[in-house]
């Protein structure tokens, strides 16, 4: 009897061993999985601010390139026409074709209807979408 017992002691020695080896293992894999899911997920929010800040520094660049490009065409002289011709081809480029042809009637003097103002207001709603807010034609000031 002596010897079933040691044996018995023996196999509840080793499935007890065995649970606490294989809860061990069951653990380490999740803190891994937790671990991995917490990084990609810290990556992807990174990535997404990171998307948006370059989209508005874009935004920032095209208001700049077209608040310069109005500003040097007001006060046009046939020295900065290469200037504004510069200008008008790197708008062509940015620009929906849309608000570029509204642009185009301004310059131009062709539609009494398309001021520098309206322009600049059909361009702020293209690059701000949504979050344009209400500014009018009529709210701008130039000096």
């Amino acid at each position: 009897m002596s010897g079933g017992t040691h044996m018995l002691e023996f196999a509840l020695r080793n499935g007890f061993l065995s649970c606490v080896v294989l809860l061990a293992v069951i653990q380490f894999l999740i803190v891994l999985w937790v671990k991995t899911r917490l990084d990609y997920s810290v990556k992807y929010e990174y990535e997404k601010i990171l998307t948006q800040l370059k989209y508005e520094d874009s935004i920032r660049h095209k208001a700049s390139m077209i608040a310069e490009f109005l500003s040097k065409w007001q006060n046009s002289t046939p020295d900065n026409r290469s200037d504004l011709n510069r200008y008008s081809m790197e708008l062509s480029l940015v620009l929906p074709a849309e608000i570029y042809k509204e642009l185009k009637k301004c310059l131009n003097y062709s539609s009494p209807d398309h001021t520098s103002k309206d322009v600049l207001i059909s361009i702020r709603k293209y690059m701000l979408g949504k979050n344009a807010g209400d500014l009018a034609a009529g709210d701008i000031f130039l000096f």
